[in-house]
C-alpha cells in the first residue's frame, strides 16, 4: 500500500449531509460514502490526527466507519452547539441549515464540495477551497468565486465491498442504478434503448416511477425491479450483469461509476454527464452520444470494444490513490495560508457587502455549455 508522506493537518469535521437519514439506514449510507473511505485513510496515515462526520438522524449516534467518528445530531441546532473550532471544515452540498455552523465555526481552512451541477456555494462563498469532479469544471468555478481556490478530488469506492466475484452467471445485459423519479437520471434513454432493442434483459435499482414502469412494460422486455438493496446485493448484481448503463444527464460523477469499475462491469454513459466523464476511460466503457448508446452497448456485448475496468480501478483509483491526491491539495492550501490559525467566520457586515450576486445565472450558462 502508498505511504502518505505528509505532516499532520490537524483536525477534520466533515458535514456529510442536510437530509436526515434514518437510524435503520445509517450504516448502509456511512459504508458508500467515499469520503469516510478517503478521510479514513488519511487519519490512518497521521494525515489528520482525528476526522469526524456529521449527520442528521432520528437518534443521536456515535460510531466509527473507516476510521472516522460517526455523529450523528438530531438537527442543526444541537450540531451548531457542539463544537465552536477545528482545524479543517468540510461541508458537502448546499443548503441554508448549514449557516448557522458556517457563522459560527472557527476554522484554519473551509472547504465545501457541492456533489451537484451547483458547482459552487450559493449562500455562503466564503470557502477557501472548492472541490470539483472535472477538469472542465475548474474555470467556470474559479470565475463564480473568484476568492476561493478550486481543485478535482478523486471519488473511489470500497473494494472490501465492490469487487469481482467467481463462479456468477450473467443473468442481464444491462443495470441501471437511480430514483425515476430523479430527471437528471434520464430514465427516458433507458426506455428509447429497450424499445429499439427489447432482447436485452434489464435490472433497474432504485425506487420506481409509475409513469416509467408502464412505459418499460408496454415494451415487453424482460425487465426485473428492486427497490432497494445493501451494498452487498447490488455487487452481486454488478457481478450478474454486463454492463452498467449510465444515461445520467447533470449528475456529480455518481458514485455507480467507481462501484461499477470496482466490481469489473464496464459502463455506457452519456456524453452529457455533467462530472465524471474521465472516469470513462476506453477500458473502462464508452462515452457515447444520445444516437449512439445502442450501437455502444453492442459494441462491448459482442466484445468488440475491449473493457477492463477493473484494472484501471486498481491503477487510478483505489481508496489511498484517492487519498493521496486529497492530502496534497490540503497541505497545498494550508501552505498558501501560511499554515493558518484558526480564524473567525466572515462578520455579518462581511456577509451582507460581500455576497455574489446573479450565481445561480451564471450557474445556468454552464450547465448549458456543451463543452462542459
Amino acid at each position: 500500500m502508498m505511504e502518505l508522506n505528509f505532516s499532520s493537518l490537524g483536525e477534520l469535521v466533515y458535514i456529510g449531509h442536510y437530509r436526515p437519514i434514518h437510524s435503520t439506514r445509517i450504516h448502509n449510507y456511512c459504508n458508500s460514502q467515499w469520503y469516510l473511505l478517503v478521510l479514513g485513510e488519511l487519519v490512518k496515515n497521521k494525515v489528520l490526527t482525528n476526522a469526524e462526520c456529521w449527520l442528521i438522524c432520528d437518534q443521536d449516534l456515535v460510531f466509527s466507519q473507516y476510521g472516522v467518528t460517526v455523529r450523528c445530531f438530531r438537527d442543526f441546532t444541537q450540531m451548531r452547539k457542539y463544537r465552536q473550532h477545528i482545524d479543517l471544515l468540510w461541508v458537502r452540498g448546499i443548503h441554508r441549515n448549514y449557516l448557522p455552523i458556517l457563522n459560527h465555526m472557527r476554522c484554519r481552512l473551509r472547504m465545501f464540495y457541492a456533489a451537484s451541477k451547483r458547482l459552487v456555494p450559493i449562500d455562503w462563498p466564503y470557502y477557501d477551497l472548492i472541490f470539483v469532479d472535472d477538469e472542465r469544471h475548474i474555470l467556470p468555478a474559479s470565475r463564480i468565486i473568484p476568492g476561493a481556490t478550486v481543485k478535482k478530488v478523486i471519488k473511489t469506492t470500497d473494494p472490501c465491498i465492490f469487487k469481482p466475484l467467481t463462479n456468477i452467471s450473467k443473468q442481464f445485459d444491462l443495470i441501471m442504478i437511480g430514483d425515476m423519479r430523479t430527471e437528471r437520471k434520464n430514465f427516458a434513454a433507458l426506455v428509447e434503448i429497450l424499445h429499439d432493442d427489447p432482447s436485452l434483459k434489464t435490472v433497474i435499482v432504485g425506487a420506481p416511477e409509475k409513469e416509467f414502469v408502464d412505459q418499460l412494460n408496454r415494451i415487453g422486455t424482460k425487465i426485473t425491479y428492486i427497490d432497494y438493496c445493501t451494498r452487498d446485493e447490488l455487487n452481486l448484481l454488478f457481478n450478474q450483469t454486463r454492463i452498467t448503463f449510465l444515461p445520467y444527464l447533470l449528475d456529480a460523477a455518481p458514485r455507480v461509476i467507481l462501484e461499477s469499475m470496482a466490481a469489473g462491469t464496464p459502463i455506457v454513459a452519456h456524453t452529457g454527464l455533467f462530472g465524471g466523464r474521465d472516469y470513462i476511460q476506453s477500458l473502462v466503457g464508452i462515452l457515447a452520444n444520445p444516437n449512439k448508446m445502442l450501437q455502444a452497448i453492442h459494441a462491448i456485448l459482442q466484445g468488440d470494444h475491449i473493457v477492463n475496468p477493473k484494472k484501471i480501478f486498481d491503477q487510478q483509483f483505489t481508496p489511498c490513490m484517492a487519498a493521496q491526491k486529497l492530502a496534497e491539495i490540503l497541505s497545498e492550501a494550508i501552505m498558501a495560508q501560511g499554515g493558518a490559525k484558526p480564524k473567525d467566520p466572515p462578520n455579518r457586515l462581511k456577509r451582507l457587502t460581500n455576497l455574489h450576486f446573479f450565481t445561480e445565472k451564471k450557474l445556468k450558462q454552464y450547465w448549458g455549455n456543451p463543452d462542459l
